[in-house]
């Protein structure tokens, strides 16, 4: 009888401490979707203000935006492909003036158009992947120039 009140204590004390446990790496997890969340959205402000002050980006995206058709960017198009490179370098560069370290995706969509006028690899606008992409309206002279809603997405 002895030994049943020892196990039963044991495996009362280990499952409280599992619980303990659990409760913990919960709340680290929550800790650390918030220091992302943060990061990411500091670093979506920061490339957003780059991408709206820079004038060959706003050409190149005014010339392409110009011959969209509403259908999926063809990424034969050197144009596409000149752009996407353009703003790559720059959330590149602007990443690592910030001192942050993400893995990114992201896309420039005119309004609701379901296809981006430009997206970078890996830039997935499935509606599972909402959770995790950040958007902002592009402002400043980028907006002047095509005269229309721009978003700038970061997954």
């Amino acid at each position: 009888m002895r030994n049943l009140i020892l196990t039963v204590a044991v495996v009362g004390a280990l499952l409280g401490l599992a619980a303990v446990q659990y409760h913990f790496l919960r709340i680290a997890i929550q800790l650390e979707k918030v220091r992302f969340d943060k990061e990411a959205r500091q670093a979506l402000q920061a490339v957003v203000e780059q991408v709206e002050h820079d004038p060959v980006l706003g050409q190149q995206l005014s010339l392409l935006q110009g011959l969209r058709t509403g259908a999926p960017a063809n990424p034969a198009n050197d144009r596409a492909l000149a752009l996407a490179d353009t703003v790559t370098r720059l959330i590149d560069n602007t990443l690592a003036a910030e001192g942050l370290s993400l893995n990114y995706a992201f896309a420039i969509k005119e309004g609701l158009l379901l296809y981006p006028v430009v997206s970078g690899p890996g830039f997935r606008p499935e509606e599972e992947e909402a959770y995790r992409t950040y958007v902002q309206l592009l402002q400043g002279q980028l907006r002047k120039d095509c005269n229309c809603d721009l978003f700038f997405y970061l997954q």
